[in-house]
């Protein structure tokens, strides 16, 4: 059989399948373009391997669903043993189909899974849906062989492989749902929206994600399910949707990103297009991977980086499946109506208005909204003067707008309200909150048509309920957004002011650093194989970016340490220097506070014994004798290289407390100084850097650029250097020049 296969298909030798070699899984991934990927997902035809006539098993499934929901292309079942399921006729195998096989499911056992895919090479099939699991996913040796099996033969023959472990794909724009997943039981037609839904995990995207958004009027126009991405991963299904003309939003739910550039490239790519990504990411942890190396490496958990670089590069981060549909129609809506941008340039958070006939929801509205940094804006006196003479109210009115009264009973107040406040200068969104009714279909109504003579976006809140009518699915079947609670609706409107706030900032130069050439010291330690450098050439390196560092320098016996603590005065530090102790304060080899030279010489020969027992391997280089620096608030910095996203830096507070609080943020490297001072603002304890009980301020244009010369040296030194660890920085009380390196640790990448 193999044979014939093999002379069947082109002039290609794919791979035989036991001589596959386990780099082939992690050979370089040639990536889809959008253009490629679309015919894939909009098949003519569909052949599925291992179908089953048992409507009941997942392999019984995928052919009364093509029907079911009007598939408009051919159905080639495949079993040996039918002739035919569902009323559609069988087929022995891929060889005895008549007409060309554009896609196939397969949903046979793994182990057959290597010939049925020679099978599909000689076919020239384009894309291969491999459901089957029992690959990879098994984390053993045997799985991933044979995953890199499939892999081999799909790229010797040009096909795209989509999973294995995967659930497959819908396609609502074509009518093409190539899944077997139980929401397809859905009664016909499958709700088509301007979402798109790329997911590592099919249970996700194929179950509690459509269902719970058709529930909720909310349709998508692509789902697709990449499960362990052997070949096509969720950058490629993401560019897929970026480019594609009935997606306005893109939801992407991720365990794990593999090629951090790709995926850095798709959300740039989908910022520059205006399609906002709205991100659910599972698999958190409060520190990742631990890297005992550094306290930097312990705090840039993979979860932390992940969200550094997807807030970065504009995409948006939510907790739960329902935000995730939510707030993306919310996205596609915006976008569809062309009210992502704002008009007015404030952005969406700056000029909040609400309505309600209930006080207590707007109460509860603007708690929450102003607790999220949301504003809204007093009203302009003319704007009060229109809604008093709708509201038949006297005195001043307040924003959000208590519509309490006669607008109860008289339905077309809402609108009367809303049209005042969305031409009002300050406002740039309109927010209004519908209760309980036995029927709001002329609200409903008159906000579609408010919305649609209206540059501003109006954005509805509907926890109550009606008893008659059609009001909801009116507003749902709409372009106007619909959230169920206040919070909800807070969350969205937060989104919306970040995407918009993204956006601004990657129209500007995205990075000011410049290119640069590795540290001739890091080169020349890095490849004489040693693992950090020492704290003394750690400071020099700070020192020629900028950094205030102690005075410091080796004594090499104790005559010379007290020599030394003389010339610089007292109190002064002792720490040891050996090429194998990175962490000195654990070895026990660092003492404070020495008054005079015979305590510094005692204290030489102390931190000598102590190198001696802790490292008796290599002899240490000396001790390093440091002026004393006064007290003060402590702060740290950090950078690391992140293996999937690259450099990273770091800002937060420093001490004992890095590891206690855990109060630091991170950033890609290529940071310039307005997202610099973003960060080194936006730690918990940033209020300590204004100078407290009179204290000393920090001058945040210093640290800014610090920071940012730390990471113009992470990204020259890339190959070189895994960690860097500066802390503390002490916050001197004294004017002016008032920061300090008190230690510094460069950690080096193995060679």
């Amino acid at each position: 059989m193999r044979e014939q296969i093999a002379a069947a298909s082109t002039n290609q030798r794919l791979p035989h399948p036991e001589l596959v070699n386990q780099s082939t899984l992690h050979s370089p991934r040639p990536r889809a373009t959008a253009s490629e990927l679309a015919p894939l997902f909009a098949p003519r035809s569909i052949a599925i391997i291992g179908a089953s006539a048992d409507p009941a098993k997942f392999s019984g499934r995928f052919v009364p669903y093509l029907k079911r929901h009007g598939y408009p292309g051919t159905i080639y079942p495949i079993n040996a043993r039918r002739d035919e399921i569902a009323g559609v006729r069988c087929y022995p195998d891929l060889d005895s189909i008549p007409g060309e096989v554009d896609c196939v499911i397969y949903a046979a056992a793994a182990s057959d899974a290597p010939k049925n895919l020679q099978a599909c090479a000689a076919r020239k099939v384009k894309l291969i849906v491999m459901t089957s699991a029992g690959f990879s996913e098994r984390g053993d040796e045997e799985g991933r062989r044979m995953e890199a099996a499939l892999v081999a033969i799909a790229r010797a023959s040009g096909a795209r492989l989509l999973g294995p472990n995967c659930v497959g794909f819908l396609n609502t724009v074509d009518g093409v749902p190539a899944a077997a997943a139980a929401a397809f039981e859905w009664e016909p037609p499958l709700p088509l929206g301007r979402i798109g839904v790329a997911s590592q995990s099919g249970g996700l995207a194929m179950a509690s994600i459509i269902i719970g958004g058709w529930q909720e009027g909310i349709g998508f126009s692509h789902v697709i399910s990449t499960g362990n991405e052997a070949d096509l991963d969720i950058a490629d299904a993401g560019r897929f949707l970026v480019e594609d003309d009935g997606t306005d939003s893109i939801c992407l739910t991720i365990e794990a990103v593999r090629d951090g550039e790709a995926f850095v490239r798709l959300l740039d790519d989908a910022l520059l297009a205006k399609k906002p990504v709205v991100i659910l990411k599972t698999g958190r942890s409060d520190l990742g991977q631990q890297m005992a190396a550094s306290h930097t490496g312990a705090l840039a958990g993979s979860h932390d980086v992940f969200t550094a670089v997807a807030q970065r590069h504009g995409a948006i981060l939510v907790d739960d499946i329902d935000q995730l549909w939510q707030v993306a129609q919310m996205f596609a809506k915006l976008r569809a109506s062309g009210k992502l941008l704002p008009k007015t340039g404030h952005f969406a958070g700056e000029g909040c208005s609400a309505c309600s006939v209930s006080g207590g929801h707007i109460g509860l509205l603007a708690d929450l909204g102003a607790h999220a940094g949301l504003r809204f804006p007093p009203l302009a006196e003319t704007t009060q003067e229109q809604l008093r003479q709708a509201l038949g109210k006297t005195g001043a009115i307040l924003n959000p707008v208590d519509m309490s009264g006669g607008s109860v009973s008289d339905h077309g107040t809402w609108a009367r309200t809303l049209a005042p406040l969305l031409s009002d200068a300050a406002v740039t969104v309109g927010l209004p909150i519908m209760t309980a009714a036995k029927n709001y279909d002329t609200v409903s109504n008159d906000l579609r048509q408010l919305a649609a003579s209206q540059d501003k976006p109006i954005i509805v809140t509907w926890p109550g309920a009606t008893f008659g009518g059609e009001g909801k699915p009116l507003l749902q079947r709409s372009a106007i957004p619909v959230f169920w609670t206040p919070g909800a609706t807070v969350r969205g409107l937060l989104a919306l002011d970040v995407w918009q706030r993204g956006h601004a900032e990657s129209a500007r130069v995205s990075s000011s650093a410049r290119a640069h050439a590795p540290n001739s010291l890091v080169v020349s330690a890095a490849n004489a194989g040693r693992k950090s450098l020492t704290e003394r050439e750690s400071k020099q390196i700070l020192l020629d970016l900028g950094f205030p560092v102690t005075r410091e320098s080796l004594a090499r016996s104790a005559s010379e340490a007290a020599e030394i603590a003389s010339r610089f005065g007292f109190p002064v530090v002792l720490k040891g220097e050996h090429p194998d102790i990175a962490h000195k304060t654990e070895a026990g080899i660092v003492r404070l506070g020495l008054r005079n030279a015979d305590e510094v010489r005692s204290a030489f020969a102390e931190i000598m014994d102590g190198m001696a027992t802790a490292a008796p391997g290599a002899p240490a280089n000396g001790v390093l004798v440091a002026e004393m620096a006064a007290s003060g608030i402590e702060f740290m910095m950090g950078g690391r290289r992140d293996p999937v996203f690259g450099p990273m830096v770091m800002f937060g507070l420093g001490g004992i407390f890095v590891e206690a609080l855990k109060d630091a943020r991170l950033a890609p490297a290529d940071i310039d100084m307005p997202r610099a001072q973003t960060l080194v603002q936006s730690i918990r304890g940033a209020a300590l850097l204004q100078g407290p009980r009179g204290r000393a301020p920090a001058d945040m244009a210093q640290l800014a650029g610090l920071l940012c010369r730390l990471g113009e040296f992470a990204l020259a030194n890339a190959a070189y250097v895994s960690d860097i660890d500066i802390n503390p920085i002490v916050l001197l009380n004294r004017p002016g020049a008032n920061l300090c390196v008190l230690d510094a640790l460069i950690i080096l990448e193995p060679r």
